[in-house]
């Protein structure tokens, strides 16, 4: 008997199609996604002296 194990890519792919299909459901959490990263660089970028 032989089991079939799928590669890393594949794997990946799965999850990353799974994460885009929750996004198209619900864009505000694409939004947030994308708003999160830049007020935080924003915030600390100004932390410097």
């Amino acid at each position: 008997m032989s089991e079939y194990h799928p590669s890393v890519l594949r794997r990946l792919l799965a999850l990353t199609i799974r994460e885009l299909k929750k996004w198209i459901k619900e864009p505000i959490i694409l939004f947030v996604s994308i708003l999160q990263p830049v007020i935080w660089m924003v915030l600390l970028g100004k932390a410097r002296p």
